[in-house]
């Protein structure tokens, strides 16, 4: 995977390259009938150019995603698409997943779902190239009784990041990453490139708002997370293992389709 100078942008004036989110969003509700969903919020992850610099941190990622059950015709199916990043290096997932109910109340839900994606961005001078691809799976435990109209949820994910990356990125008198000089100056760069697989956890927390709906509106959900993992780590030009990271998240979503 590319690898570049920055610090997490609300930290610093540096580059921010290489989104990479570390939960979905999805929830593992499973809804029995033709359901559409639209989510809109940030999820938990790290940027990879926060790879080279001294401090590693992780980021919230901004996300939209949309994702639609077919219902009846393949129960728990699940696919959509998400965009995520900043503006200057947003990518796009596929996601392709399954998800079910456990007990005659459907008290425990859980969701497995796949993602993956190529990308590449230049920033300041700084630039990557990344492939990556994984699975996230999570779980739901319904707090008390069905409720009609708000009902509170929490939140257990795994997941789990392959990717492979390379980039070209400048460096402050220390070795850490950094941005590179504006013109006229040439900036030197240098090349550094990483890979591996990295787990993370998330947990938090889901309140669905008139989720039992028997009408096309199907209801809405607020999710909190706070994940935690590892990420790539990149010194003196050269990736010397895995870094420790927390980082938090926030979505609303709104769903509709098939009447009951």
């Amino acid at each position: 995977m590319k690898l570049l100078c920055a610090v997490f942008m609300l930290l610093s004036a540096c580059s921010t390259l290489g989104p990479v989110p570390v939960a979905t969003g999805i929830s593992p509700i499973p809804r029995a009938r033709f359901d559409g969903e639209l989510q809109l919020g940030a999820m938990p992850g790290y940027y990879m150019s926060a790879a080279t610099v001294k401090e590693p941190k992780g980021a919230p990622l901004a996300q939209f995603s949309a994702v639609i059950e077919p219902g009846a015709a393949v129960p728990g199916l699940i696919v959509g698409g998400r965009i995520f990043g900043p503006g200057h290096d947003t990518l796009a997932d596929p996601l392709l997943g399954y998800r079910a109910s456990i007990g005659a109340d459907r008290r425990i839900s859980i969701a497995i779902v796949g993602f993956g994606s190529k990308s590449s961005s230049t920033e300041k001078s700084a630039s990557y190239t990344m492939t990556r691809g994984g699975a996230e799976v999570s779980g739901d435990l319904r707090l008390g009784v069905q409720r009609p109209w708000f009902e509170p949820h929490i939140n257990l994910g795994l997941s789990v990041t392959a990717l492979e990356a390379s980039g070209d990125y400048c460096e402050n008198p220390e070795g850490y990453g950094a941005d590179c000089p504006d013109p006229p100056a040439l900036p030197i760069l240098h090349h550094s490139s990483a890979s591996g697989v990295y787990p993370a956890v998330t947990a938090g927390a889901t309140l669905l708002v008139g989720h039992h709906h028997e009408s096309w509106i199907h209801g809405a959900r607020a999710l909190v997370l706070i994940g935690a993992g590892l990420m790539p780590r990149v010194m003196n030009d050269v990736q010397v293992g895995g870094q420790p990271y927390v980082s938090i998240g926030l979505a609303l979503s709104i769903s509709v389709g098939a009447p009951r």
